[in-house]
């Protein structure tokens, strides 16, 4: 099967940068060869999708796709995978080489499967709170330490809401939306602060 420069062929046939999805099917693409190497998928502010699946790519740098929602990239030889997105929320890379895993730039990951990667053993920046499929199978992660984090996260959340109804109740004050992380307690503390600065205008 033929061998082919992973950046040449993107330049190749992904030279349209407002292309909504970047797709090489292992099966429907097979006669012409699987790609390899190093990849850099910049300045694409139309994608919403990447799927590269079954290729043999080395690494993997996705830099400036704001539209950016669902990478699959299972089955590489992947050592490195840099991406950021605000939108990007679901991430398929089961089956390569990773041995960490840097998710800080993608705080909406809903969906993560990184499942066989024997030497991946570190994971950082995944937001727990918004997972909710995850398979870390045959990898070396362990979530204890996040789910203890996040537990004291939600605990702390928890307090403050009980502060805001309670400084609410003293004002007068009647709080109608519902609460259910520091976010949102933040907020709610905000608007409090505001109709309060103008109570006592």
């Amino acid at each position: 099967m033929n061998k082919i420069n992973a950046q040449e062929y993107l330049e190749k046939n992904f030279a349209d940068k407002n292309i909504d999805r970047i797709s090489l099917s292992p099966f429907a693409d097979a006669e012409k060869g699987k790609i390899m190497g190093e990849l850099i998928i910049q300045d694409y502010p139309q994608l919403t999708a990447i799927y590269l699946t079954y290729q043999e790519l080395t690494a993997l740098t996705i830099i400036n796709c704001p539209n950016l929602k669902s990478i699959n990239v299972r089955s590489n030889q992947l050592t490195k995978l840099e991406i950021q997105g605000d939108n990007i929320t679901e991430l398929i890379a089961g089956h390569n080489e990773l041995s960490e895993l840097d998710l800080t730039n993608c705080p909406k990951i809903s969906r993560l499967i990184v499942c066989d990667k024997p030497l991946l053993s570190k994971l950082e920046g995944l937001n727990l709170s918004n997972v909710k499929d995850i398979n870390i199978i045959n990898t070396l992660i362990n979530l204890a330490q996040d789910y203890e984090a996040l537990k004291v996260s939600k605990e702390e959340a928890l307090k403050a809401v009980k502060t805001l109804k309670e400084a609410a109740e003293e004002k007068g004050f009647t709080l109608t939306q519902s609460i259910q992380n520091s976010i949102q307690a933040e907020e709610a503390i905000q608007r409090l602060l505001k109709k309060t600065e103008k109570d006592y205008r």
